[in-house]
């Protein structure tokens, strides 16, 4: 419940704000980016009640969280800081320093997951928390170093003018930072493995960190757009990003949350009922108090 609840949040009201927001920022840049001006945002006009659904759902997912627990809201307030420096310093920089938005898109994906562990009552004290934070970091800089440089690569073959400030960047290194992020969550999982994560943990670390590097290493050979032929890329632009930007971290994010589901499963029947308590009492002493 705690799990779901998170994610509902966190993807369903803070992150789709920050899209919002995103949108009215670059509303006249994201017309020519195939990647962007399709969002339903990007392509209409700017109304007053944008900016009221904008506000709405950044301060309903905070008030949510602090609800959840005090932890899950601190770390969505380093989240939306996150959102924060990507939007005022992580584009209008991304050409003097273009590994800025590609960190923060990875310390997003780390947090992101560490809201989840929280939620299911994981110990932040545990090598394995931070271990999972650091997979997701990784699975999170793949991600971006691919999207970003296979957008180059369509751009710049139709001769169209990059409006990413990173986009030459990644169209000459995006295969080396792909292949980083890779080794990053890879390496997590075997260190996971290697100390005997209890409960299950070895197997379910080993599928999430080595599916995800399946999932980067096929996109990989699809880096270079010269070579496409996934999807007849060369041809239908959208189709093949919709897979990429949509559908990838719509299906990676449900394997996260059924591995979060199947980690809560897993923990110690007395310390799970512990976490249950401890935040029923933490309601019961709020609603007294009132």
């Amino acid at each position: 419940m705690f799990i779901f609840l998170w994610f509902f949040i966190q993807e369903g009201i803070v992150q789709q704000a920050k899209y919002m927001w995103n949108d009215v920022r670059d509303h006249g840049r994201d017309q020519h980016l195939p990647a962007n001006q399709h969002r339903i945002v990007a392509c209409k006009p700017i109304t007053a009640v944008t900016y009221l659904l904008l506000i709405l759902r950044w301060t309903m997912g905070l008030l949510l969280a602090w609800w959840l627990s005090p932890l899950c809201f601190a770390l969505l307030i380093i989240v939306t800081i996150l959102q924060i420096i990507y939007e005022r310093w992580g584009k209008p920089y991304a050409r003097r320093f273009p590994l800025l938005p590609l960190l923060i898109v990875g310390l997003g994906a780390g947090c992101k997951l560490g809201g989840g562990l929280l939620a299911a009552g994981w110990p932040v004290t545990s090598a394995s928390f931070w271990l999972l934070i650091i997979g997701m970091l990784g699975i999170g800089i793949g991600y971006g170093a691919t999207l970003w440089r296979v957008e180059a690569e369509y751009l710049h073959a139709r001769q169209l003018d990059w409006h990413r400030g990173q986009s030459a960047f990644f169209w000459e290194n995006g295969r080396f930072w792909l292949r980083a992020g890779t080794l990053i969550s890879l390496l997590a999982g075997i260190v996971l493995v290697c100390l005997g994560w209890k409960g299950g943990g070895t197997a379910v670390a080993a599928m999430l960190f080595i599916g995800a590097t399946l999932i980067l290493y096929r996109l990989h050979a699809h880096t270079d757009y010269q070579q496409f032929n996934w999807l007849y890329a060369r041809q239908n632009w959208p189709q093949y990003q919709k897979i990429i930007h949509d559908q990838l971290p719509v299906k990676s994010t449900l394997a996260c949350w059924l591995v979060l589901l199947q980690l809560t499963l897993n923990l110690n029947s007395a310390q799970f009922q512990s976490h249950v308590q401890r935040f029923a009492t933490q309601k019961m002493s709020i609603g007294s108090s009132d």
